[in-house]
């Protein structure tokens, strides 16, 4: 599975020297680890559905799923603790969490609809995985405050980093949705990661204008040039769920009408 450098210029800017050590209690090390024990379960998981060894890959789909619960709950305890002295690991913990899991919304999106068997539990992990990228992002948002310039600029360039890749995903998500490959029982699942992924769009404005209130008055070019990004990338949904649904937005903000009975989440932030 490739990892993408998605975080790359918020990792830089907090500027963090990952502590040594065991995990005997939570530390940004110890999510960096069970991120790439994830990660490299997850690899295990294409290359044995490339080879149709799908018993096989469903137990490495396990590890990785369970690998990525760990990750969250050493970042959620980091978090926790977090004050103006620690603020900065638990943002380096949370932006790993975040790109982690948009690199497996990615890989999910493309399990779905290649598989041959289990695309049901891919589809739930995709789900989950557009839901907790969501709210690492979130975290980091509520760290900012404690956080210098440097880093809460770069956070807002993560948010239009991961709204590009949002962007593109709710398109793959929504071809998904029409394949004939992918079975009925994962459709719920489906249903709701394109919900997740696009909700993620539509809180990353509130995200990037809370940045906004936070930033001095050198930093704000940078989160307003990510604010009319992630504006840009939510008018393309737009257009994208408009020609799902049929009909077009009569707002600001685009109140698409969603027909009664079709199997679209209902809290899908169009309006």
């Amino acid at each position: 599975m490739k990892f993408p450098a998605t975080l790359a210029g918020v990792t830089v800017a907090l500027a963090l020297a990952a502590p040594a050590g065991a995990h005997e209690r939570p530390t940004v090390a110890s999510v960096q680890s069970h991120t790439a024990a994830a990660t490299s379960a997850l690899d295990r998981v294409e290359q044995l559905v490339s080879v149709n060894e799908h018993a096989s890959a469903a137990l490495a789909l396990a590890k990785s799923r369970v690998q990525v619960r760990a990750a969250a709950t050493d970042a959620r305890r980091l978090t926790r603790k977090a004050g103006k002295g620690s603020a900065m690991r638990a943002a380096k913990a949370n932006a790993v969490l975040a790109a982690l899991n948009d690199a497996n919304v990615e890989a999910f999106v493309v399990l779905v609809e290649e598989a041959d068997a289990g695309q049901a539990a891919y589809a739930a992990a995709l789900a989950a995985s557009a839901r907790d990228r969501a709210t690492a992002i979130a975290t980091l948002t509520g760290l900012a405050e404690w956080l210098p310039a440097a880093a809460q600029s770069g956070i807002a360039s993560a948010i239009a980093a991961l709204t590009a890749d949002g962007e593109a995903e709710i398109g793959q998500i929504v071809a998904l949705t029409a394949s004939d490959n992918v079975p009925a029982a994962a459709q719920p699942a489906i249903d709701r990661a394109l919900g997740f992924a696009t909700e993620g769009i539509n809180r990353a404005i509130g995200h990037l204008n809370e940045l906004l209130g936070l930033v001095p008055e050198q930093a704000r070019p940078h989160v307003e040039m990510a604010l009319g990004q992630v504006t840009a990338a939510l008018e393309t949904v737009r257009g994208i769920l408009s020609g799902l649904f049929g009909g077009s937005g009569d707002s600001a903000t685009g109140g698409l009408p969603i027909p009664q009975g079709l199997p679209i989440p209902s809290f899908v932030p169009i309006g």
